[in-house]
């Protein structure tokens, strides 16, 4: 019996040694499949799988025809690593659809890392304007940051081949600079019909593809990061390939103090035309490299003091205002530039009456 105890013990302890020294499996990541009538499908609707999802997973959103293939969800993506396509092509993308008039704030929210969209449709499934007595405010032309296609408050995320249409702002990047996003071979906005390429209430319904601002980058606020092991790295963000066409006020908008790069992209027929009025009124057109008084004076005083973001190799014309506009806006000294590199692009063209035209304020 003394024997028989030892031995019991001595197996007992080898299996607990042998259990606790076993690794815990990764998990392979899962394709889930999003579709509404098709056979194989995983979940119906996009908020249920990004539910189920963990990080690494692709959600793929399979393309039925133009009635089942549009989703009208407002979808919060908070899980890193996340994959959100479809197998859909050319014109035959599943939309994603929601009102961001009166309901939530953006129709795609992203506030994880390293979140990829692809091959999707992206649009404001409500109307701005009364058509038959539409208002317009002073707001409309200022207000950059809601009402928002896809918003990113992350870094490492990518979206291409997406478009992205009807809503205040198409895109609006806000990341926290530690590791590039990229938006590439996106279409930003549209032309209605082809009788006028530019931004207008549409009559008697429907509603314009165009945006009233394309792209919205605002760089992250870079104070002085000595209170840290490593020096603070800077990876500016990335818009590359994209046509951006017929938003109502800028094609591309790049803020408080932002290093973006843009390039080779087709940045055309925005615009409506509208001058530099008034202090708070930044125009319209192609390009705006806007630095506004509140980004130069909040903080700590030690954030960046200078804009420089890289303008190359795009094409910027027939814009109804401004091709490229850079504007300043402080009444008191300050010690900052905004000076974007702009080199190498073909910017400007005469059509119907609207001439190539740059702004510096």
């Amino acid at each position: 019996m003394k024997h028989f105890i030892i031995i019991s013990l001595f197996i007992a302890f080898t299996v607990v040694c042998t259990a606790q020294n076993t690794p815990t499996p990764t998990p392979t990541p899962e394709t889930i499949i999003v579709c509404k009538e098709c056979q194989n499908q995983d979940f119906n609707n996009i908020t249920s799988a990004l539910a189920y999802a963990s990080a690494g997973d692709t959600i793929l959103v399979e393309w039925e025809d133009p009635y089942d293939s549009v989703y009208t969800e407002y979808l919060d993506i908070s899980i890193a690593a996340i994959t959100l396509t479809s197998d859909g092509t050319g014109d035959n993308l599943p939309v994603i659809q929601a009102d961001v008039n009166g309901g939530a704030d953006e129709i795609i929210d992203v506030t994880a890392d390293g979140v990829e969209i692809s091959n999707l449709k992206i649009r404001n499934s409500d109307l701005y304007y009364d058509v038959v007595n539409p208002t317009f405010t002073p707001a409309d032309e200022t207000d950059m940051d809601s009402e928002v296609g896809i918003r990113i408050t992350a870094d490492g995320c990518k979206v291409y081949n997406c478009d992205v249409t009807r809503c205040r702002v198409g895109i609006y990047l806000n990341p926290d600079g530690t590791d590039w996003n990229i938006v590439e071979n996106c279409r930003i906005g549209g032309i209605d019909d082809g009788s006028d390429p530019y931004w207008h209430v549409p009559f008697p319904l429907g509603a314009h593809p165009g945006n009233f601002f394309g792209i919205v980058h605002m760089a992250p606020d870079r104070e002085a990061a000595d209170t840290t092991p490593t020096p603070y790295t800077y990876r500016p963000d990335k818009i590359v390939n994209c046509t951006i066409q017929g938003n109502r006020f800028y094609g591309v908008v790049v803020r408080n103090g932002s290093q973006a790069v843009v390039t080779n992209n087709l940045i055309v027929w925005n615009g409506t035309g509208r001058d530099l009025e008034l202090d708070g009124q930044y125009g319209d057109g192609g390009l705006l490299s806007l630095f506004t008084s509140d980004e130069l004076t909040t903080g700590t005083g030690d954030e960046v003091d200078i804009q420089s973001p890289k303008i190359y190799s795009n094409t910027i014309f027939g814009n109804n205002g401004y091709q490229v506009c850079i504007v300043s806006e402080n009444s008191a000294a300050r010690d900052i530039s905004n000076i974007p590199v702009i080199m190498n692009n073909n910017i400007g063209w005469v059509w119907a009456g609207i001439s190539s035209r740059m702004c510096l304020k």
